[in-house]
């Protein structure tokens, strides 16, 4: 019998493969981690846990004077949850580094990390609107850090509000800038 699918096979070196399956243990072996992943509301029921999930955005783009446009924005979160009960929205990112752990605020500024929580966070309150009739969540982010170098620090950093408004402000002017370019071109 012959199985179609359409999932690539990836194959990793010995070295590699330690390195994936390190980090990965480690994470598992959080118990921090676990709890963010996993949580549990207030009335002793888990809350909503979803890993790997894709959220697509059509953003109607409108300049004075011309014609309307759209601009389709994807994202793919490692892992939110929602807390039903406290009405509270969790972003939890998954990021591996060669440096010490406990330098991983540097290396959030370094790579504007914030600004992909908060985009992740901005999308996440319109589909909890959406689907579980949330107006108004609480939102926290978190990035569950893990050295690829043995033995696999884990960490976790949470993202303050600080990180959350600068995040957003960036995520707001490259929307910005991509509407641009795809209006009027790069010239």
């Amino acid at each position: 019998i012959e199985h179609q699918t359409n999932k690539t096979i990836e194959y990793a070196d010995e070295k590699t493969l330690a390195t994936v399956t390190g980090c990965v243990n480690a994470l598992h072996n959080n118990p921090y981690v676990n709890k963010l992943l996993h949580p549990i509301d207030a009335a002793g029921n888990p809350a909503i846990s979803e890993c790997e999930q894709a959220i697509l955005l059509d953003v109607e783009v409108n300049i004075e004077g011309e014609e309307p446009f759209i601009v389709r924005l994807k994202s793919k979160i490692d892992n939110y949850t929602i807390d039903l009960t406290s009405e509270t929205i969790v972003v939890n990112d998954v990021k591996t580094t060669i440096k010490d752990t406990r330098q991983f605020g540097e290396v959030i500024q370094l790579y504007s990390y914030q600004r992909e929580l908060a985009m992740y966070s901005f999308l996440l309150t319109l589909c909890a609107k959406k689907f579980y009739n949330i107006e108004n969540p609480t939102i926290r982010g978190n990035f569950l850090v893990v050295s690829t170098i043995a033995p696999y620090y884990t960490t976790v950093v949470p993202m303050t509000n600080i990180l959350f408004m600068e995040g957003f402000k960036q995520f707001k002017e490259l929307l910005k800038l991509a509407c641009h370019y795809k209006h009027y071109g790069y010239e």
